[in-house]
């Protein structure tokens, strides 16, 4: 009986500490599924020709790509999905999965520009401010 309230104890301790540990290393508030890449200031889709100052999720500054309608529309499916939205390219392959209308309603829209229906959800109503503060986290290039 001891033994076995020891090991639980140990176990419960362990599993604790992993926790912790896992807080202290991800970054505040980001929680990254395993499709997720989150943008690095050394990433391909980050540019020095044609280049836009801006801020990534972080607020450090990176220089953003100006982006084809043509470069767009090679990124047409979940597994590699962009889309432009009022003059600003964004690759929201991460973002499938976690959309509260579901993955189709984003999927049709993969390689093409999308303003009109995110504007109006789809002819459904208008997004949320925050569903708008989500967008700069999937920010990769200004569209040419």
């Amino acid at each position: 009986m001891k033994k076995t309230v020891l090991v639980i104890v140990i176990l419960f301790f362990i599993i604790v500490v992993t926790v912790l540990l896992a807080a202290l290393l991800l970054p505040s508030g980001t929680l990254l599924n395993s499709n997720q890449k989150p943008l690095a200031t050394n990433d391909s889709r980050v540019s020095s020709s044609s280049e836009t100052n801006a801020t990534n999720n972080i607020n450090q500054p990176v220089m953003l790509k100006n982006i084809s309608l043509v470069e767009i529309s090679k990124h047409n499916k979940i597994s590699d999905c962009w889309m432009s939205m009022e003059g600003s390219v964004y690759d929201i392959t991460p973002f499938f999965g976690m959309h509260p209308g579901g993955n189709q309603i984003m999927e049709k829209y993969c390689g093409q520009d999308a303003t009109r229906a995110y504007q109006t959800q789809d002819g459904h109503g208008n997004h949320s401010a925050y569903a708008q503060s989500l967008l700069k986290i999937y920010l990769i290039g200004l569209l040419k």
